[in-house]
C-alpha cells in the first residue's frame, strides 16, 4: 500500500506504447509501457485474458468492466486522480488506482496492471510509476530488442514452452535452468 499523501513529484509518466507477442514463446504477451519523455520501455508480461481486455479497450473502445467501476465511483462521488504501476516482485506488478472523493479524501483501489491501464486510458488520467522503481525494473530489454523476464515472472505454461524452445535450439544450459525451476514449482505445489 502506498501513502496517499505521497508526493508524485518523483513519479514519471508512462504511456502505452504497444502490445506484442513473443517470437520464440508464442504464449508470451507483453504490454510495452514507455516513459513519456524518453524511449525507455517497461515490459509487462500479461495473460491471454488481459490481452483481450486491452485489445477491446484500445482497438474497439469497449470498456465494459471499467465503465461499471466508473459508475460505482460516480455514485460514491469520487473520481480517479491517477493510476500508479507498482512492482511486487521481479517481473510482477499491480496498479494502485488513486481515487479522490468530493470530500477531499483519497482512497486506493488495487487491481491488475491491465485494469489500471484501461482505467487510465478511459479516464484520460496519468499513468505513473515511481522513478526509482522504473529504474530498478530496467535491464530486461536487450540491445537486439529482445525482452528477458525473470523466471518467477513466467507462468508455468511459459516455462514449459521456453523449455521446449531451449531443447529444440540445443541450449542445454538454459534448458537445465528452466527444468530446475519447473521441478521446484511442482514440488512447492505438492508441499504447500
Amino acid at each position: 500500500m502506498i501513502d496517499t499523501n505521497m508526493s508524485i513529484h518523483n513519479d514519471i509518466t508512462l504511456q502505452v506504447h504497444y502490445l506484442t507477442r513473443g517470437t520464440h514463446l508464442k504464449q508470451a504477451h507483453i504490454l510495452m509501457l514507455k516513459h513519456a519523455e524518453s524511449e525507455v520501455h517497461l515490459p509487462v508480461l500479461i495473460t491471454n485474458n488481459e490481452v483481450e481486455a486491452l485489445k477491446n479497450a484500445v482497438e474497439v473502445g469497449t470498456f465494459d468492466e471499467i465503465d461499471l467501476a466508473l459508475q460505482v465511483l460516480k455514485s460514491l462521488e469520487a473520481r480517479i486522480e491517477c493510476v500508479r504501476i507498482v512492482p511486487d516482485a521481479p517481473g510482477h506488478y499491480h496498479a494502485d488506482v488513486i481515487m479522490l472523493a468530493d470530500t477531499g479524501s483519497r482512497h486506493i483501489m488495487t487491481c491488475s496492471v491491465t485494469k489500471g491501464v484501461c482505467l487510465a486510458l478511459r479516464t484520460d488520467c496519468a499513468l505513473l510509476m515511481s522513478h526509482s522503481d522504473f529504474v530498478q525494473q530496467q535491464g530486461w530489454i536487450k540491445d537486439n530488442g529482445q525482452v528477458a523476464f525473470p523466471l518467477p515472472a513466467m507462468t508455468d505454461q511459459l516455462l514449459d514452452e521456453a523449455l521446449q524452445v531451449a531443447i529444440s535450439e540445443e541450449n542445454y544450459e538454459l534448458a537445465a535452468t528452466l527444468h530446475k525451476e519447473i521441478k521446484a514449482r511442482q514440488q512447492a505445489n505438492r508441499h504447500p
